[in-house]
């Protein structure tokens, strides 16, 4: 099923509570797409550098893991949905929410 989104979605935030299985799921998902991991050091600092430049030159499909560690990557993925590439489900990136 979570495929069958992802072909609907042109982005995916999967949102769950920490240690829930949401990188296990993101490399399940990311088999036909470039999976790029912020806890990475060499993917963090290739994205970092420049968030717009890397979501221009990765319009997707691209799976991104640990977003949460460099929140103005956000904004910077918006832009295939402001009129660039608008591939469903080209980028999922999983975020952990915590319960109060």
């Amino acid at each position: 099923m979570q495929r069958q989104y992802l072909a609907l979605l042109p982005r995916v935030v999967i949102v769950a509570a920490r240690q829930t299985g949401k990188s296990a799921l993101i490399g399940m998902l990311a088999d036909d797409r470039e999976l790029f991991d912020l806890q990475a050091r060499a993917d963090y600092s290739q994205i970092a550098a420049d968030p717009d430049l890397f979501s221009r030159l990765n319009p997707g499909p691209i799976a991104i893991d640990e977003a949460r560690l460099l929140p103005a990557l956000l904004p910077a993925l918006r832009w295939p949905l402001m009129g660039g590439a608008t591939r469903p489900g080209n980028i999922c990136w999983p975020v952990p929410v915590r319960l109060n």
